[in-house]
């Protein structure tokens, strides 16, 4: 349960104008992305062009992750039309994040004499000083935070400073860089290649705003109209009907990951770049095969975590399993417990882990704050919602000490109390068309979430199977547990996204439901059971049981109090 936030609109709306009132924004008028807002990218495109001329040996080295996987894809095919045919670098996850001095030798020994990288590089200190020293020429493109110190070489990073759009996903950049390289020699932009900045932009959770939703709206088109290989036979192994935000972020992007989570991200390049259905399929069977692994060893971490909870405000959990799901594993007990997580692997004495945040926490800062008091983390970095880090097994309890101190401290009411983000409301029936409207937000993702609106009425029960209920209300059906306590003509409180289901050329309009609930309790009808209650009228047994929670009393005076603090509330509350 949850408690639900809803906005000031007019429910007689169409429900795409509800949407566009209560966020205030239209995508559609999204400006297009400008390749040379970049910062340093017109330096990076003299340079490439340079050894474009002199027929170069060119290494793209990129990234273990979606994102990296897709940007090296996308710059690859790029240079092939400039008659480049590059080595590809991916490292594995082992290896540590970006391009190390070791790797820089390594395409050295196989003849690189520029190497470009993706979606890493702008802290790449030792790693561009090695390459001057073998005489190699080194580009960046980047889209991470730059550190006090740039790398001596050209770096094109939206994050620098002067940058025009801040944004954009590493594969974006490169995909910028293969427009700005067309654009020096008079040829159309790549279009073609959007599909795969599409999908990084949705897995490397980046805003799907501005030029981010130009790119990436047209991108999905193209998934949809005539996918690549890799991404359509993707779609058939994950049982994907339907491709918008929630399918690529759920079921196409966690089988390319899984590639540089459990064995070798080049599986995962070698399938997004493959140019037969044959040789995807075959590519496709394997990722899913690893994910359905993946998924498993995630569900256990998961209940090894939970059995050691012990109530601490940011829990630190080390784990015997493979490295490559920590994120997840960690991203999944934050949501179960409501604070920040951490969760690693020890291997040697080293622990290799990954954090997920709650609410606005900015775990980036905690880790920042702990090296303040500690200097005990070996390594470290990331954002406010995700990071990465590593240090010595020994220093753990010190570790897990300071950041339950700061989280103590810094985390609030709202960070640990889960949310529901209404868009508008539903008072009526709809139409095919106007949920169709919908799907000009698509794809959805972070800071375009998928639209969820409040849905009240009496339920009818259509059908019930183990484990769960298929409901109507209006002409919504939705799925819920079977353990809601609701019958036929019972008033209930939904929280669903309406969609279009197509089955066997038939349209019908369904619903999923984000949240349902049989009661829910709203900050105005609160007010007015308080002043009842005050003068000695009944009210409900869960309004007066938010009123105890609160500490508050029918006689006397009562201090302001926060709603969120009563665990009732936050179950049934409607703000």
């Amino acid at each position: 349960m949850a408690v639900w936030r809803l906005p000031k609109t007019d429910p007689n709306l169409p429900l795409l104008e509800q949407v566009r009132v209560s966020r205030g924004v239209v995508l559609e008028d999204a400006a297009k992305a400008d390749p040379f807002s970049i910062p340093g990218m017109e330096e990076v495109v003299s340079r490439v062009l340079s050894a474009v001329s002199a027929g170069s040996r060119v290494a793209v080295f990129g990234d273990y992750d979606c994102d990296g996987i897709c940007g090296t894809a996308v710059l690859v095919e790029a240079l092939r039309t400039f008659g480049i045919e590059p080595l590809v670098r991916l490292p594995r996850r082992e290896e540590g994040y970006g391009i190390q001095p070791e790797q820089v030798r390594e395409l050295a020994g196989q003849g690189a004499e520029m190497i470009i990288t993706v979606d890493n590089g702008i802290t790449a200190l030792e790693a561009v000083e090695a390459a001057k020293e073998l005489g190699v020429s080194i580009v960046v493109t980047d889209h991470h935070e730059p550190k006090d110190r740039l790398p001596d070489c050209p770096a094109a990073n939206p994050k620098l400073n002067g940058s025009g759009y801040r944004d954009y996903c590493g594969a974006s950049v490169a995909y910028l860089l293969a427009c700005a390289l067309s654009r020096a020699v008079g040829r159309p932009e790549p279009e073609h290649l959007l599909e795969l900045v599409s999908l990084a932009t949705v897995a490397d959770v980046c805003p799907v705003t501005g030029p981010n939703y130009h790119m990436s709206r047209r991108g999905l088109l193209q998934m949809r109209s005539d996918p690549r290989p890799g991404i359509k036979q993707l779609a058939e192994v994950s049982g994907t009907r339907r491709i918008d935000g929630s399918s690529l972020g759920w079921q196409i992007v966690p089988r390319i990951n899984v590639a540089g989570r459990m064995g070798d991200p080049a599986c995962a390049y070698d399938l997004l770049t493959a140019e037969s259905t044959g040789t995807a399929a075959g590519i496709a069977e394997h990722l899913n095969r690893l994910n359905r692994e993946r998924q498993e060893l995630v569900k256990a971490a998961f209940e090894e975590c939970l059995e050691k909870y012990d109530g601490s405000y940011f829990p630190v959990f080390v784990i015997g399993y493979h490295h490559g799901i920590a994120g997840i594993a960690a991203g999944r007990v934050a949501e179960a417990v409501k604070r920040p997580v951490i969760v690693g692997s020890n291997s040697g004495g080293v622990v290799t882990a990954s954090g997920r945040s709650v609410g606005k926490f900015n775990l980036l800062g905690a880790l920042d704050e702990c090296q303040r008091r500690t200097g005990l983390l070996e390594r470290y970095g990331g954002h406010r919602q995700a990071a990465g880090l590593s240090f010595a097994a020994r220093d753990l309890e010190k570790i897990q000490a300071a950041l339950d101190q700061i989280a103590r401290a810094g985390l609030t009411l709202e960070d640990i109390t889960e949310w529901v983000e209404l868009d508008g409301v539903i008072k009526r029936p709809l139409s095919l068309d106007e949920v169709r409207e919908l799907d000009i937000l698509e794809p959805c993702g972070f800071e375009n979430q998928t639209p969820v609106f409040a849905l009240a009425g009496p339920a009818r029960v259509l059908r019930e199977g183990e484990g769960w209920k298929k409901l109507s209300v209006y002409n919504l059906s939705f799925f819920v547990p079977s353990g809601l306590p609701v019958a036929d003509g019972q008033m209930i409180h939904a929280a669903v996204t309406p969609y279009i289901d197509a089955y066997q050329g038939t349209e019908r309009i369904a619903a999923k439901a984000v949240d349902v609930r049989t009661h829910s309790v709203t900050r105005d009808v609160l007010a007015r059971a308080y002043a009842a209650w005050r003068q000695g009228r009944r009210v409900s047994e869960r309004e007066e049981k938010i009123f105890g929670e609160l500490g508050l009393r029918r006689n006397g005076q009562n201090p302001f109090v926060e709603l969120l603090k009563s665990e009732t509330f936050r179950r049934y509350g409607v703000l």
